[in-house]
């Protein structure tokens, strides 16, 4: 027998490792007001049944920067680029504080967690770049084991990822497949969806809103 069909939202969980490589200065007050919005959203889907995929970039799940360090996968990315890399991010702008807010969330994690029809997907580990000059399938494969190790750390199985910033490789799905990751929301063939490096043009802002 079918089942029937579900409204499905699909967010992005990020904080700064989702802008890092466009936004090189911290703008702190954007992101208390992201942190302080959640849970108000998180009020509006359980009192509405709204179900929601919460694609969360791996490294907000540490609770520190102790923790982070010591949660690294087995091979660090070496983009030609050095600005897509949130590792080079860090060792040049460093964290704001050893429980830094802007990219630690763990007890907003644990708030969706306990939040009825909440889905945790990840965003990979560490927002990682598909199709930037210098990465591999290998190392895209030690990213998404740390991002599901993180997940299982917390008591979640990890189903689902979001390709950051449209960066799909298709030689990538089998790593996915190994890691138990059943669902990937890439975008259309169409050129205001083509990836690229950085946030993309206003022109191509306006059209992915449509």
């Amino acid at each position: 027998m079918l089942k029937p069909g579900v409204f499905l939202i699909s967010l992005d969980f990020e904080l700064h490792w989702g802008c890092f490589d466009t936004m090189q200065e911290l703008n702190e007050n954007y992101f208390k007001n992201t942190r302080a919005a959640i849970p108000e959203m998180l009020k509006i889907f359980a009192e509405n049944d709204i179900h929601v995929t919460w694609a969360t970039v791996g490294m907000l799940f540490n609770k520190s920067q102790s923790e982070w360090m010591q949660n690294k996968p087995a091979l660090i990315p070496e983009f030609l680029n050095p600005h897509v890399s949130a590792y080079e991010w860090i060792r040049k702008n460093g964290f704001t504080t050893e429980e830094d807010p802007y990219h630690f969330a763990s007890e907003i994690i644990k708030k969706i967690m306990n939040t009825p029809n909440q889905e945790i997907g990840t965003h990979t580990y560490a927002h990682y770049f598909c199709l930037e000059e210098g990465q591999s399938k290998e190392y895209f494969a030690a990213d998404i084991t740390m991002a599901k190790k993180m997940a299982e750390a917390y008591g979640i199985e990890i189903k689902s990822l979001v390709f950051p910033r449209n960066q799909f490789k298709k030689e990538y799905l089998s790593v996915c497949i190994e890691n138990g990751i059943e669902a990937v929301r890439t975008s259309p063939a169409i050129w205001y969806w083509a990836y690229s490096s950085s946030a993309g043009s206003f022109f191509k802002a306006i059209f992915q809103s449509r």
